[in-house]
């Protein structure tokens, strides 16, 4: 008896061989997205100012995206997410500090406020130049008022003021009161607060155009 065999076939799901060489999938911007609250909580610190605070937390996360590859991969993301955070809030305090000293300088010199290598104004009235230091054969910087006058300068020469100049000054641009609040804390009318401080500010700038003749003579004698 012949005996028919059937042929069973099978039908079997394809595997795909795996892949030795596949990378871990990035994570780098969606671990960046869950820190977001916790970074913007840590700049409402930095800042104590909401808007601030703001600007703060949005050139954190500018700069780390593209510092990205300084990072290193399965070190603690928060960590160094918050280091940036860190030093862009200190440099932003330190340029901050540069401008209001420079700023201060310009105030008591009759300056514009800086750009801090602001040009000289000596046809209108202004400060010359002290000069021009040379940097190379070919190469010159221009020595401003700006570069001669220290903050430790415009505090000496408001030392030399009578106790009672000393206070109006303190009122005006140190607490930064306005004429009205000064008026009423001194018992004075608010024209006459103006008439002070213009006598104030007068004498500190005769006092500070001293020193920086003072200095001009002694940087090219």
């Amino acid at each position: 008896m012949r005996i028919r065999r059937k042929r069973l076939t099978e039908s079997t799901a394809s595997v795909a061989p795996e892949n030795t060489n596949a990378q871990p999938p990035d994570t780098f911007l969606a671990d960046l997205v869950d820190l977001r609250r916790a970074l913007h909580q840590r700049a409402l610190f930095l800042a104590q100012d909401r808007t601030a605070a703001e600007d703060l937390l949005q050139e954190t996360l500018e700069r780390a995206l593209q510092s990205r590859d300084r990072f290193r991969e399965g070190s603690n993301l928060g960590a160094w997410v918050f280091s940036i955070m860190r030093n862009l809030f200190i440099d932003g305090r330190r340029r901050r500090a540069i401008r209001a000293r420079l700023e201060q300088k310009a105030f008591w010199l009759g300056e514009p406020a800086p750009a801090p290598r602001d040009a000289e104004r000596d046809e209108d009235g202004g400060h010359p130049e002290c000069g021009r230091v040379d940097a190379g054969p070919t190469e010159g910087e221009t020595v401003t008022p700006l570069d001669v006058i220290t903050s430790a300068d415009v505090d000496a020469a408001v030392a030399m003021l009578s106790p009672a100049q000393q206070e109006i000054f303190t009122l005006a641009y140190g607490v930064r009161l306005s004429y009205r609040e000064i008026a009423a804390k001194l018992g004075i009318p608010p024209s006459t607060t103006g008439t002070r401080l213009l006598r104030v500010r007068a004498k500190v700038r005769r006092r500070l155009e001293s020193v920086y003749e003072q200095r001009c003579r002694d940087r090219f004698i």
